[in-house]
């Protein structure tokens, strides 16, 4: 899926959202409790807005955003603004669809609603450890005050990162990834942002598809993956690092599931992707990098090895060489 609603996309969203309504950050000169503020997301706020996205600090993308909690259940919706193909996300618990009108397609599936992936309050003795967190003063995004908070990382093997969280709603207003050498590479920033008190403010179809979806083409999948049995190792692990899940994956049109797995510290993810060699047997071994984003492909125990995560290369391609699969 390229364009404005790349694969993977709906994840990367899930990740950002982050957020909680407490109207006051216990102790608000401790940086940790910032970024607990704005990890704490159970997804439970309550807003509509403007969001501008960069593909690796480059290609820009502009989708507008109502998100909104039920009690029990978040709900998101999202459409295409500008900077690719036209879209529209919806989200409702753990239902996803995507409908692409160019292409006439809806893709419609669904999600495990827990996320296996632990929060920043649950790790907050590895978050210290491996990174420097300081408060930056404060600033305004999309017109609302927000604190900085900067989180360095203290090694080469990870990169750190700088929150701007809105210091009424606990949002994270703008994401900036920190790499070597000062560059602060953006992620995402609200342009407009309205905070709600609740569900009951948005209009009764906000959490339905817009799109009219007559005469598309139907994609339905079922859960997107399975708990995978522990095959697969990692036996030197970048310090700070914990493989987090592993799940196989059936994507649309491949016959051969996909070997998925997940590596994280506090606040850096790394993905994991192992398919069986191709029919030739040929796999070429590259690294490559976009901004801060690094991957590199490798073979490993007979099968192709793919590492991808906004961290060093030293570290994607640690992780590749490390793995091993045991029977």
């Amino acid at each position: 899926m390229g364009g404005i609603c790349p694969k993977g996309y709906g994840r990367l969203l899930l990740v950002t959202f982050l957020a909680t309504l407490t109207p006051q950050v216990n102790g608000e000169t401790d940086p940790a409790s910032w970024l607990v503020r704005a990890d704490q997301a159970a997804e439970r706020a309550n807003f509509s807005g403007t969001m501008s996205l960069a593909d690796d600090g480059e290609t820009r993308r502009t989708m507008k955003i109502e998100q909104g909690f039920d009690g029990r259940n978040t709900h998101q919706r999202l459409v295409s603004v500008s900077g690719g193909e036209e879209c529209e996300i919806l989200r409702r618990a753990d239902e996803s669809t995507v409908a692409y009108p160019d292409r006439r397609v809806v893709i419609h599936g669904y999600q495990r609603p827990q996320s296996p992936i632990p929060k920043i309050h649950q790790n907050l003795d590895q978050l210290k450890q491996h990174y420097r967190l300081e408060l930056q003063g404060k600033e305004k995004v999309a017109g609302r005050d927000c604190q900085l908070v900067a989180a360095e990382s203290k090694d080469d093997y990870r990169y750190g990162c700088e929150l701007c969280v809105d210091t009424v709603s606990g949002l994270p207003l703008r994401v900036r990834m920190m790499v070597p050498g000062g560059e602060k590479i953006e992620q995402f920033a609200f342009t407009s942002l309205d905070v709600l008190e609740s569900m009951q403010q948005f209009e009764p179809n906000s959490f339905w598809l817009a799109t009219d979806t007559h005469g598309f083409e139907m994609i339905g999948l079922p859960y997107g993956s399975e708990l995978a049995p522990h095959t697969w190792h990692v036996h030197d692990l970048p310090p700070g690092f914990e493989v987090q899940f592993a799940v196989i994956r059936k994507l649309p049109l491949d016959p051969n599931p996909v070997y998925h797995m997940v590596l994280a510290d506090a606040l850096s993810r790394v993905s994991v992707f192992i398919t069986p060699l191709p029919e030739d047997g040929q796999v070429k071994g590259r690294e490559f990098s976009r901004k801060a984003l690094n991957g590199y492909v490798t073979v490993r125990s007979g099968h192709r090895v793919t590492v991808i995560g906004g961290v060093p290369a030293e570290t994607v391609r640690m992780i590749g060489d490390s793995l091993h699969l045991e029977h």
